[in-house]
């Protein structure tokens, strides 16, 4: 009897500290466009501040909005012009939002030149795009820092 007591009360506790998805899931992305970019604005800012790979980079990344469905990303990093372009309406939630946004940040950083553009367009013709080593390690760092960056922004 006593063990159900207690396995209760932690249950209880559990569903106090750890904030459900579901409150998270909640938070919906701004409608206005200017509010949408200063929140892409205050991502990689939060971004730059808090995520470290190999030499600091000199060159910020452009962000840009599109508001086109006409693709299957959320988001992608154009190395050549170091842009990240978002595409807001295959984000559907804030959540979502960030991890795109420190998914393709990742990817400024991974990518620094000519030879790292090779090597990635190399491995996704080899492995694919899901075992493409840069892919990897952008989903497993956008998973690891998007919840950071969320109470950061005092979204949580």
């Amino acid at each position: 009897m006593a063990y159900l007591f207690f396995f209760s009360l932690f249950l209880l506790f559990c569903s106090w500290i750890i904030p459900g998805k579901s409150s998270i899931k909640s938070y919906k992305i701004p409608e206005e466009k200017n509010e949408i970019k200063n929140l892409l604005i205050s991502i990689i800012q939060w971004a730059e501040a808090n995520i470290k790979m190999g030499k600091k980079r000199k060159i910020r990344p452009l962000v840009t909005i599109s508001n086109s469905k006409n693709t299957k990303y959320c988001g992608t990093y154009n190395s050549s012009n170091k842009t990240i372009v978002v595409y807001i309406k295959n984000n559907p939630d804030v959540l979502t939002l960030i991890d795109t946004c420190i998914h393709e940040y990742i990817h400024h950083l991974q990518l620094r030149g000519i030879n790292d553009n090779s090597r990635y367009n190399k491995l996704t013709k080899s492995k694919g795009y899901w075992e493409n080593d840069y892919e990897i390690e952008a989903r497993e760092l956008a998973t690891k820092y998007k919840y950071q960056c969320l109470k950061a922004l005092k979204m949580v």
